[in-house]
């Protein structure tokens, strides 16, 4: 009996681990996360459907900066350095499709191009039709699309730790996303998370704000869409017709887009004044782990400071003498 009394004993707390993890992996709605996690200042606006959240920060005098996050993230991991720039720059924050609080597509449409077209309409609708972009990840994708599709609406791109690089996917570890969200438990998308971040973790808070995120109900399916939209799309392709001023900050421990992508990006801007500056220590957040260094070189870069050291266009075939590293 008390071997049976073992057994059960065993199979009843498995039964309670796997109730719990499940409970604790349960999709949440949009009305729960942004009970949890709206700004003061978030707003929504309806773009063919599409209920997109996005936030302004500084006065609208001061000179536009649309702020572009990667996949699997949302707004607010800007938060950290917004409070800063916003003194300098009139900051638009906007969760495109498959992120943070902005709605499903109701017309299924998660194409290359889909969000390109978001960001341009709610540009028009915040009487901001010229902006600088500072991105991080997927966002760069966006950014450099619109520059090449629009370049008059493009002042200045930062892109740090850009997605775009051609690369196999089966060499590369996935990223935090909505699947994992749904079919692990914390502790494990926690684990990734922190896989991605150099000598600075990240913090507990934005840990839990990206599972809880990413376990938005349909978002596994959205992205889904998503990936499918952006296959083929190649940095490659679109870089070369970038014209306005580049910065590129690159975390040099990246497991996700690696410090060898970077090359990728320099090589192409052929047509783009451009510069680097690589965080050595740094991941896949350079902004969040160094958070001091990005303000400055953002606000540096985009005030034109730094425009004497631009690399010039005819120089970026060769490889860059100006990358600084820290």
């Amino acid at each position: 009996m008390s071997a049976l009394k073992v057994v059960v004993g065993v199979v009843a707390v498995a039964a309670l681990f796997v109730g719990y993890t499940r409970w604790e992996a349960r999709p949440l709605t949009i009305p729960e996360l942004s009970a949890k996690y709206k700004l003061p200042n978030s707003q929504f606006a309806d773009i063919d459907g599409v209920q997109v959240h996005y936030a302004e920060d500084g006065a609208k005098d001061l000179p536009c900066v649309v702020m572009l996050q990667g996949v699997n993230t949302n707004l607010r991991i800007w938060d950290p350095i917004v409070d800063d720039l916003k003194k300098t720059f009139r900051l638009i924050r906007i969760d495109t499709l498959t992120m943070g609080l902005t709605s499903p597509d109701p017309k299924g449409d998660y194409s290359a191009g889909r969000n390109p077209h978001i960001i341009e309409t709610m540009m028009d609708r915040l009487g901001a039709p010229r902006c600088a972009f500072v991105t991080n990840g997927g966002g760069g994708r966006i950014a450099y699309r619109i520059a090449d599709s629009h370049p008059e609406r493009v002042e200045r791109i930062v892109m740090m730790n850009s997605a775009g690089a051609p690369h196999d996917p089966a060499k590369r570890p996935a990223p935090p996303n909505a699947v994992k969200a749904f079919f692990a438990p914390y502790s494990a998308f926690a684990g990734t998370t922190r896989r991605d971040y150099g000598a600075v973790p990240p913090t507990e808070a934005f840990i839990r704000q990206n599972y809880d995120m990413n376990r938005r109900a349909g978002l596994a399916s959205e992205i889904k869409l998503a990936k499918v939209g952006a296959a083929g799309d190649d940095a490659q392709s679109y870089l070369p017709k970038v014209r306005v001023p580049v910065l590129l900050i690159w975390g040099a421990t990246d497991v996700q887009v690696p410090i060898e992508d970077l090359a990728v990006f320099e090589r192409s801007l052929t047509n783009a004044p451009n510069m680097t500056k690589v965080y050595k220590d740094a991941g896949h957040y350079p902004y969040l782990e160094h958070p001091k260094d990005a303000v400055r070189d953002i606000t540096a870069f985009l005030s034109g400071a730094y425009d004497g050291e631009l690399r010039q266009p005819a120089q970026s075939e060769t490889p860059p003498a100006n990358a600084t590293v820290r």
